[in-house]
């Protein structure tokens, strides 16, 4: 919802494609058959919504178990680090841990730290180029700063509304009843 309005095979400029925005060789990775040049017209894995669930499942449990951990700190980080990379998500977090002195950094904590250093009003930034900017800033600062830090209140608000539809006004089962339902139907037509 939050990545791609349910598009199954939206491409971005970056290059990812599908549902869940896999890079091709990040595709490949998580067990996806990837195509050079795909797109809408010429599809691959990436572009099927249960083959590419799968491996978007199968990467976020990496990012909780293997880099960011299962637990308050760590799921926010790993929606972020989905959205904006992995690399570009540790880069941040050990820059603000160098500068701040703070050890647990959580994705509200580090979201702060990144508008208050690199977010200037308009009024107080000098005309740069992207060389320079680059220069000056850590990778991903600017995606963080238009997207990512978006992303995440984003995924929990979709969450929330998906775990409770009833209460803003949707009438439909939560999600996480959604499997058992589907189970249930197959049961019922058999």
């Amino acid at each position: 919802m939050i990545e791609t309005e349910f598009c199954p095979c939206l491409k971005s400029p970056t290059g990812a494609l599908g549902m869940f925005q896999f890079l091709k060789s990040h595709g490949q990775e998580y067990g996806l058959k990837t195509v050079a040049g795909a797109d809408e017209k010429k599809p691959d894995d990436r572009c099927k919504p249960d083959l590419a669930a799968r491996a978007a499942s199968l990467y976020f449990n990496k990012l909780l178990d293997e880099n960011f951990g299962r637990n308050a700190i760590g799921f926010p980080l790993s929606v972020a680090a989905f959205n904006a990379g992995e690399g570009n998500t540790k880069t941040h977090l050990k820059i603000a841990k160098g500068e701040t002195k703070t050890e647990d950094i959580s994705f509200w904590f580090l979201a702060d730290y990144i508008v208050k250093k690199y977010d200037k009003p308009a009024d107080d930034k000098e005309e740069t180029s992207d060389e320079e900017e680059n220069k000056e800033n850590p990778r991903g600062v600017r995606q963080f700063l238009s997207e990512n830090i978006k992303y995440v209140p984003k995924f929990f608000a979709a969450a929330i509304i998906g775990e409770n539809p009833g209460v803003f006004g949707i009438n439909i089962s939560p999600l996480s009843q959604a499997k058992a339902d589907s189970k249930q139907t197959k049961r019922a037509v058999k």
